[in-house]
C-alpha cells in the first residue's frame, strides 16, 4: 500500500505560499433536510442532501518575520497540497479565524481557521 508522507505538505493563500506549515486539515460537508414525516411506515428518519460546503484549518510554527492574516481576508485561492494531490479552492476562501497557542515545551504556534465560499477541486 502506498503511504503520503507529511513532509511535502504545502499550502498557499491568495498570493503566496504559508511559512512554516505544520499540518492542514480540510473538512468536506453536506447539509441534509429531514424529510420523515409522522406517517413513516419504515421507523427510519427520510433525508435529502443538501448544499455541501468545506473548511479548512492550517497550523503553522510562529517566526518573528512572519506577518499574521487578518481575519475576514478574503483569498481567492487557496491551495493544500500533500505533494501528490492538490485540493484547490478556486472561489474565496475567507479566513474566519487566527489562533496563537504558546505551550512551555514548545515553540509558538499559530492556526489559521478557513470558510469556503464555493467548490473546492483536486
Amino acid at each position: 500500500m502506498a503511504v503520503i508522507h507529511g513532509k511535502n505538505g504545502t499550502v498557499t493563500y491568495a498570493t503566496g505560499q504559508v511559512d512554516a506549515v505544520t499540518s492542514w486539515t480540510l473538512t468536506l460537508t453536506a447539509t441534509t433536510a429531514d424529510f420523515t414525516s409522522m406517517a413513516s411506515t419504515n421507523d427510519w428518519q427520510e433525508f435529502k442532501a443538501g448544499f455541501k460546503g468545506w473548511t479548512a484549518t492550517v497550523e503553522c510554527v510562529t517566526n518573528t518575520s512572519m506577518d499574521l492574516l487578518d481575519i475576514g481576508t478574503e483569498g481567492t485561492t487557496l491551495a493544500l497540497s500533500d505533494g501528490t494531490v492538490t485540493y484547490t479552492a478556486t472561489t474565496n476562501a475567507i479566513c474566519t479565524g487566527v489562533g496563537s497557542v504558546l505551550d512551555k515545551d514548545d515553540v509558538k504556534r499559530h492556526t489559521y481557521e478557513f470558510l469556503g465560499a464555493g467548490a473546492i477541486s483536486v
